[in-house]
């Protein structure tokens, strides 16, 4: 059971990745997080156990906890924070991203709104890469590897969806809507989206912290086109499971689906022996969508009600 005199906490779900987690813990450091009255939380999912030194050799720099739980997953790691902290102010981070001082202040400003029930909150993205993928692939990559920092005209007219590595609400708000769902898969594709969904919905208010900057590690393996190929069928089957629907199926697919999925199919077949990359890359990334679309529309009519 976590303290709960302290109503504030840094929540870092992680997975055995004790490198970029020892980063983003040395970044919190240097930026000066023991100058506020904040706790850093690190729960490690999947049954592992192995960031447990690393929390425990930054005790004397800053005030950190660690738990591990048996379950697999962000979703299953960040209700463990919750139903464990009701009443407190969770800023959620990934295990690799690099924490600015600027950021720290800007969470640190919004948990003292204390605007519980009204407001939750998110700041931008910047990326650290590896090596910077090719210019025409970054359409296609998630914000998270493209990074993500809107200007104030653009939050004046849209609704904005925070990204997991870097938002905060208050722990009675999430499990007032059910918490993080982990029928989106042990990557979580899409939880924090539908979770912030349901805020929206409960009409509290979407509120960006342009100061609240952090920066996501980003490596070749996960800007490349192949990775990026494996995310659009992940994102499918998110939108999938989302939509709801009164379609006719047929063997478990929405019939009209299968002339869509035809229609995609033939066209990577055509592109598949082009000289433009692009061509190619945009065919395969629009069949590779719809099939995750269709897997998702699929659990979606057999999930228990």
């Amino acid at each position: 059971m976590m303290s709960h005199h302290q109503n504030w906490f840094i929540v870092i779900r992680t997975v055995g990745r004790t490198d970029l987690l020892g980063r983003t813990l040395h970044s919190l450091v240097t930026a000066g997080v023991s100058r506020f009255p904040v706790e850093i939380v690190v729960v490690e999912n999947g049954g592992t156990r192995r960031a447990a030194e690393l929390v425990k050799s930054l005790a004397e720099g800053c005030r950190i906890q660690y738990l591990a739980i048996p379950e697999v997953g962000q979703a299953a790691a960040s209700n463990a924070f919750l139903n464990r902290n009701p009443g407190t102010f969770a800023w959620f981070l990934d295990d690799d991203v690099r924490v600015t001082a600027e950021a720290i202040e800007a969470y640190h400003l919004a948990a003292q709104r204390g605007q519980q029930g009204r407001e939750y909150y998110g700041g931008p993205l910047g990326i650290d890469y590896e090596t910077p993928p090719p210019e025409w692939l970054l359409t296609y990559l998630p914000r998270s590897a493209r990074g993500w920092q809107p200007n104030m005209e653009d939050m004046a007219t849209t609704v904005p969806m925070f990204l997991g590595a870097n938002w905060a609400a208050w722990a009675d708000d999430l499990l007032a809507v059910g918490g993080f769902e982990n029928q989106f898969g042990p990557g979580g594709v899409g939880a924090e989206t539908a979770l912030q969904k349901k805020l929206f919905q409960r009409g509290m208010r979407p509120v960006y912290l342009p100061q609240g900057l952090v920066y996501h590690w980003v490596p070749r393996s996960r800007c490349s086109p192949q990775w990026a190929l494996r995310r659009a069928y992940q994102i499918g089957v998110a939108e999938g499971l989302e939509q709801p629907g009164s379609e006719v199926f047929l063997f478990g697919y929405p019939r009209w689906a299968y002339r869509g999925l035809m229609e995609r199919f033939s066209r990577w077949c055509v592109t598949r022996f082009s000289r433009d990359v692009h061509r190619r890359f945009q065919a395969a990334y629009e069949l590779w969508f719809f099939l995750g679309w269709m897997k998702g529309k699929q659990a979606r009519r057999y999930r228990p009600t």
